[in-house]
């Protein structure tokens, strides 16, 4: 059994006390594939929402560390995951 999803989601976020708060709405793009005795693939689309927080953890003035969790639920077929990130930001442009 493979699954994968793509989200298409409209997102809103946040800043309070340092904390990134981001929430959006949307659709996800589902494929899923069966491989016993014989092959089944299936293609369909679920309302889904997402929920996230993170922190930025300044290394320098266009440099920092983050940490986020994200929880994404695809509504329609129940399929949820949830996942925790490290990733290095860097501030390309600032208007």
């Amino acid at each position: 059994m493979y699954l994968s999803g793509v989200p298409l989601i409209a997102v809103w976020s946040m800043n309070i006390l340092k904390v990134d708060l981001f929430a959006g709405a949307g659709y996800y793009y589902l494929n899923s594939n069966l491989d016993y005795h014989g092959t089944v693939s299936a293609h369909t689309w679920s309302l889904g929402w997402l929920a996230a927080a993170s922190y930025t953890h300044p290394l320098s003035e266009n440099l920092g560390v983050a940490g986020e969790i994200k929880w994404m639920n695809a509504v329609e077929n129940q399929d949820v995951v949830m996942t925790i990130q490290v990733q290095l930001v860097w501030k390309l442009l600032e208007w």
